[in-house]
């Protein structure tokens, strides 16, 4: 069985929480949010963990496990870039499952279902959707032209923003699938940064790439300011209650 490298997009720009700690940083119950991410690759389907970082390298470092590899990102491009400063710690034989820092309440039972679903898909890349109510602040995951692709949330159309098929930001990509790629892709966008989910495009056009969506699931889901946040904790706690 192939054994999985985690690697988690931590080199942002630092976002700070209602004036508080940045945001990878914030606790969650406990922990701060990306030491619970990392937690989630102590797996017996991952062989090792790559952390994207960028200014706040020293910060992220004091609080992780001593084994975590660290990748620099220069300044942040947009994920793709983040993710190819991962590439001189990944071998073509190498399958990456790749995660934002900021999905407070990820699960390691989540993750290894993503792998488990990779292995019945063998030699072709995965991304993780998810059907939402409300997908404001997402990237939209849809068919055109029957291929798949993400619009970034600041990418899209008045029509597109109606889409309820969300990305998670979550992928499983095959190194050898993707190492040639991930040079092609361009930044000839609204905010010229490098995207993975123009990589997701490419690898489409080539068959290479299946969608694996889930209902919506408070585990999925991640936080880019206080609001949502606070909104994540009360479905949370609904979901917990039963409600």
């Amino acid at each position: 069985m192939e054994k999985i490298t985690g690697v988690i997009l931590a080199g942002g720009k630092g976002t700070r929480m209602n004036g508080s700690r940045p945001k990878v940083l914030m606790e969650i119950e406990g922990k701060p949010m990306i030491r619970r991410i990392v937690e989630c690759f102590e797996s017996p389907f991952v062989k090792k963990t790559i952390v994207v970082v960028g200014k706040l390298e020293k910060e992220i470092a004091q609080v992780l496990p001593s084994d975590i590899i660290y990748a620099k990102q220069s300044e942040p491009k947009g994920t793709l870039d983040a993710f190819r400063s991962a590439f001189p710690y990944l071998s073509a034989d190498d399958i990456a499952l790749v995660v934002p820092s900021d999905i407070p309440f990820l699960t390691k039972e989540r993750l290894e279902d993503i792998i488990k679903f990779y292995q019945e898909n063998p030699q072709k890349a995965v991304v993780v959707g998810m059907k939402v109510a409300n997908p404001q602040g997402y990237g939209r995951l849809t068919i055109r032209n029957n291929r798949l692709i993400i619009i970034e949330e600041k990418e899209t159309s008045d029509e597109e923003k109606a889409i309820k098929s969300i990305n998670t930001g979550i992928y499983l990509f095959p190194i050898k699938l993707v190492k040639d790629l991930v040079h092609q892709v361009t930044n000839n966008n609204r905010t010229g940064e490098f995207y993975l989910t123009d990589l997701v495009y490419m690898l489409s056009e080539k068959d290479q790439i299946v969608p694996l969506y889930y209902p919506e699931d408070y585990t999925l889901k991640g936080v880019n300011d206080w609001e949502t946040w606070k909104l994540l904790k009360e479905e949370k706690a609904n979901r917990e209650k039963g409600n």
